[in-house]
């Protein structure tokens, strides 16, 4: 039995480190909402699209993104509310996939874990595109990852409600469903296709079997994916950086299964399991211009699989604390960085 005085110590702790936390948070979104039109490449353009959609004007956008935008037109056109409503849903979305992955309930979890996750999310470089530049990706893939985990917890009406969440904010999600089938596969099946799948991508082998497989179906998916951006020269095809990059964290969660509890084991490999799933739209797709938008999918994720592993790594607790104060510290200063 839990020393009452105890509990009411840990309880009063607790709202401490709420309190807090909603002052990070609220600085957070107070910041981005007032950010200068200057910061970020796509700053300006987003504010043109809320008055383009505010003004009644027919778009291309998605429906959850656009209705949005139209509700909030109804009571204002001010940027601050229009950026800081869209970084608060982001960050309520990321969250909330925190705390489902993880199992997180208020008052039974160390309250570094807080500190540990808000640290890994604003020391990501991904946390702050999403919240700058690719507004309705930020919003949207939480709650793709939040299907794909709930999908594989047999959960099925809830991973569909979170699916249709995620298109609201950006389709790009449906270009996952073919690989989500994959998920039935034994482990040892599905991680040979994502690793054949990654030593095809730079041969440029999935290229040549979309192409086939694009003319066979009669369905023009190459050619719009080929053409796609191709005239900015940016990002175009398979970019060696980024592809080093997301097979080194892919391995790299591999190697760290020795180092998790044996209680959380079969949770991190759903969690890797995941990400190499995410992947394989990068991998597949990655040929055309913005190459790096397929692996934004993944790379978002992230933070997420960082906040798991150490927080249910065999690490003591004294240790767990020290890393989590340490990130919190560093991802204070890099997020805020961006806005002076």
């Amino acid at each position: 039995m839990i020393n009452p005085a105890i509990k009411q110590k840990k309880s009063f702790e607790s709202l401490i480190v709420a309190a807090f936390a909603l002052v990070l948070l609220t600085t957070i979104i107070f910041v981005t909402g007032s950010r200068d039109l200057s910061v970020g490449t796509d700053t300006i353009a987003y504010l043109e699209i809320f008055r383009i959609i505010a003004a009644g004007y027919e778009t291309r956008f998605e429906y959850g993104f656009v209705g949005i935008v139209k509700f909030i037109s109804y009571f204002t056109l001010s940027p601050f509310i229009y950026f800081s409503v869209f970084t608060l849903i982001v960050l309520a979305s990321y969250i909330l996939l925190y705390f489902t992955i993880i199992d997180w309930r208020w008052g039974e979890r160390e309250n570094s874990d807080l500190f540990l996750i808000l640290g890994l999310l604003l020391s990501s470089s991904w946390f702050v595109v999403a919240v700058i530049n690719g507004l309705r990706q930020g919003m949207s893939l939480p709650w793709v990852y939040l299907s794909l985990f709930l999908l594989i917890r047999k959960k099925y009406f809830y991973s569909g409600i979170s699916f249709l969440i995620s298109a609201g904010f950006h389709l790009s999600v449906f270009s996952l469903i073919p690989f989500f089938i994959l998920l039935i596969l034994k482990r040892i099946w599905l991680f040979s296709l994502i690793f054949l799948a990654a030593i095809f991508y730079p041969l440029g082998i999935n290229e040549n079997i979309i192409r086939l497989v694009s003319s066979l179906l009669g369905v023009p998916v190459y050619e719009f994916i080929a053409s796609y951006g191709i005239e900015s020269g940016l990002w175009v095809g398979f970019q060696l950086d980024l592809y080093v990059y997301s097979v080194f964290w892919l391995i790299l969660f591999l190697c760290l299964e020795g180092f998790i509890k044996d209680k959380y084991i079969e949770k991190w490999q759903v969690l890797v399991n995941m990400y190499g799933v995410l992947l394989l739209p990068f991998f597949v797709l990655g040929f055309g211009g913005f190459s790096n938008r397929f692996g934004y999918i993944a790379w978002f994720f992230l933070p997420a699989c960082f906040a798991a592993f150490i927080i249910w790594s065999k690490f003591s607790v004294r240790i767990k604390f020290f890393m989590g104060f340490a990130w919190f510290c560093f991802g204070v200063f890099y997020f805020f960085s961006y806005f002076i």
